[in-house]
């Protein structure tokens, strides 16, 4: 049974393994230095997901291939878990007669309308949200061991299932805080479903709940969330806990009865599902009683199910108990997200499957079917269902392919969401589409003006269209709302520079250095800045120290040019061709083979410029300062054939050739020597017809045997 449920959850999934990195992924994966390596994992908040990614990166790097396939298998394995823990119970001396024959059947439904169910998507299929599949799972294995510990005979074995109870809490803390609440969920269920009471429960298991409460709140502790969430003058900055300004513990609560309205009503029907909801803060009454009446109706239920069915008051409150520290009083940045559903969802769905198989038998007798009629008809009722689902899983999963796709699917349904405008922007942006990027970078701005990393983004667009005073206001307007900003600081830096106000410049670049001095950006922009002060000794220090952060190939191929540009206007020219040539193999640039080229024509070495020059023509033909370098350097020689001729199918390398004759010409012109003079233009047109400077300097010496072409 449990294979079905893995097939089940591999055809669902199977359309997310191509998909790419979206949103946050884009910083916990690309973008997190973390993950290259397995230092300091464990100083993490969540150091079993930064292992796991750092794992995925060691195996593949960046390819998210990898990334969605450990989602897929955490989710699978979490779905059998589930399957044990309900088949198990289900078992258990006092529900075995009412389920006799059942209990896996049951299970097998419940586990794999579960596992298909569109509304897990979002804590599987994109990548960041593996935290939450990972306390799921640790979660259902800290109550599968607690059923296993309590029901061997062997004490060797009930050792064994202790430690996993344990070690299941700690690597459930270790992966997301909402794991605090395992401890309540197995005393719960210790005391319903085994133990069968309290005094049983203390008198029996006391160390064990000791020990898991001291084990959580050490790691909470350690881990830093008791701080970080508990702490109300804690600095600002954070995403979540007491410290939080932008909402209040109490708005929160208000704000929370609708959205977990929202979640019940996805579990019963998944549509529309929606990434980032952008929810408002609940401040009416219209949005906070109807709900309130609605939740405090569901909470007296389950309630009312405690006292006179505790088994089923159990996964009720199971529900509510998994989306506390989310969805009552503690604040978070994000008001809705429906990876919070995940677990809960389980708790649902086992509700309304346990539910309905209750009732079975009794319906069967009224209606005088036979048990095969009714195992048929069930039986189609869950295929209809689980396929429904599933497919619904398999159509959202390509919302993720990428992070155009997804935004879209946002703007679908919330198309007053000025982060999804910015995303679209960022997206639209990285895809070379500029006014499509700006007008949704300006309607993110006309709905929120306090987005200041889309007013960066927007600046960073217009100074491509040089509108660097239009580009200015918004980096500093960026700065303004956020100070400790790195990317607006940097941005004004280097858009100042270009206005040519170095000092405040200067000012906004050193800060960027402070706020991020592990980023070898920062480093590199401020020696920009120092270079464009003509400060140049100081540029290369700052350059030097870029490089010493050992910065990716793109960053540090721009900060080998720039130390080359630094170290050639100190007169340095060696070491200037050693750092562009550092540069031009890290990154093949046409402008900086142009620049070794010219430092070593400059310095008389004709024959080591020439294949610099040629390099540049091959990356791109046209590039005119290689061109005109080249036919000077070809020029020079005097007879430009022997040394044109090895190139003469790279593109562009014609061009230069025939410039060079050219130059020859006018050379022999201006010494006298008319003869050598036609004989160059000559040549130059044979080389390329359509030269049209060499035909006008024939024409000249034959109208007046001397004189300079015009035009």
């Amino acid at each position: 049974m449990p294979l079905l449920i893995v097939v089940a959850g591999m055809l669902v999934y199977l359309n997310a393994l191509p998909n790419g990195f979206v949103f946050d992924d884009m910083r916990t994966v690309v973008g997190n230095s973390e993950i290259r390596s397995f230092d300091g994992i464990l100083r993490d908040r969540r150091p079993v997901i930064n292992f796991l990614m750092a794992a995925n990166y060691a195996i593949g790097g960046e390819n998210p291939l990898g990334y969605h396939a450990i989602n897929v298998v955490v989710h699978l394995m979490a779905g059998v878990v589930l399957f044990g823990l309900i088949a198990r119970t289900l078992k258990l001396d006092h529900l075995r007669d009412r389920f006799e024959g059942r209990a896996e059947w049951i299970a097998l439904v419940a586990a794999l309308l579960w596992v298909v169910h569109p509304l897990n998507t979002q804590a599987v299929t994109y990548v960041t949200q593996r935290g939450e599949s990972l306390m799921g799972l640790f979660y259902l294995l800290s109550l599968y061991s607690l059923n296993r510990h309590a029901t061997t005979r062997s004490r060797l074995a009930a050792a064994g299932w202790a430690i996993a109870i344990i070690g299941s809490l700690g690597l459930g803390m270790a992966s997301k805080a909402i794991m605090v609440t395992a401890p309540v969920a197995m005393l719960l269920y210790d005391g319903i479903f085994l133990a069968r009471g309290v005094r049983p429960l203390l008198r029996r298991r006391w160390w064990l709940y000791g020990f898991l409460v001291a084990v959580g709140a050490i790691l909470l502790v350690v881990t830093g969330v008791a701080e970080g969430v508990l702490n109300p003058k804690r600095s600002a900055g954070g995403t979540v806990g007491f410290s939080l300004q932008s909402i209040t513990p109490l708005e929160y609560a208000a704000t929370q009865l609708g959205i977990v309205m929202r979640y019940l009503r996805l579990v019963f029907w998944p549509h529309p599902l929606v990434l980032d909801y952008w929810w408002p803060v609940a401040r009416t009454a219209e949005a906070i009683v109807f709900p309130a009446i609605i939740i405090g109706l569901m909470l007296i239920g389950t309630a009312w199910l405690l006292w006179r069915r505790p088994a089923a008051g159990f996964v009720a409150l199971m529900v509510f108990l998994v989306l506390a520290p989310t969805s009552t009083i503690v604040p978070i940045q994000d008001l809705a997200n429906e990876h919070r559903m995940y677990l809960s969802t389980a708790g649902v769905i086992v509700l309304v499957v346990v539910g309905v198989a209750a009732v079975l038998p009794r319906a069967r007798e009224k209606l005088g079917w036979t048990h095969a009629r009714m195992w048929w008809v069930a039986t189609g009722a869950v295929a209809v269902v689980a396929v429904s689902l599933g497919v619904r899983t398999i159509v959202r999963n390509l919302d993720y392919r990428d992070q155009e796709t997804i935004w879209h699917s946002v703007l679908a349904e919330r198309p007053h969401n000025p982060r999804a405008h910015s995303q679209v922007a960022n997206a639209y942006a990285h895809r070379g589409m500029d006014r499509e990027a700006i007008a949704h970078y300006t309607e993110a701005l006309l709905i929120e003006p306090s987005l200041w990393k889309a007013r960066s983004n927007l600046g960073q667009t217009l100074l491509k269209y040089n509108s660097v005073d239009a580009a200015v206001k918004l980096f500093r307007d960026a700065v303004e709302l956020k100070p400790n900003f790195f990317e607006a600081r940097t941005n004004l830096g280097d858009a100042l520079v270009t206005k040519g106000e170095i000092d405040e410049a200067l000012e906004h670049l050193r800060r960027a250095t402070q706020l991020d001095p592990d980023n070898p950006v920062g480093h590199n922009n401020y020696g920009r800045g120092l270079f464009a002060a003509g400060r140049y000794r100081a540029a290369e220090r700052s350059f030097r120290r870029a490089i010493d952060l050992e910065p990716g190939p793109d960053v540090a191929a721009t900060v080998h040019r720039n130390l080359g540009n630094a170290l050639n206007a100190q007169g340095r020219s060696r070491q200037a061709i050693a750092a562009w040539t550092t540069s031009f193999e890290l990154v093949p640039d046409p402008s900086v083979a142009n620049n070794i080229g010219g430092l070593h024509l400059q310095e008389g070495r004709r024959a080591e410029a020439i294949p610099h020059f040629v390099a540049a023509l091959r990356l791109e033909p046209a590039h005119e300062r290689a061109i005109n370098n080249l036919a000077i350097a070809l020029g020079q020689s005097g007879d430009p054939d022997p040394l044109a001729t090895p190139y003469r199918d790279v593109p562009g390398v014609v061009r230069a050739w025939a410039r060079a004759y050219e130059i020859v010409g006018d050379e022999h012109r201006r010494g006298g020597r008319l003869a050598e003079a036609r004989s160059a233009y000559t040549r130059a047109l044979q080389i390329r017809p359509d030269q049209s400077y060499a035909r006008q300097a024939l024409d000249a010496l034959d109208g007046a045997g001397s004189g300079s072409p015009g035009g």
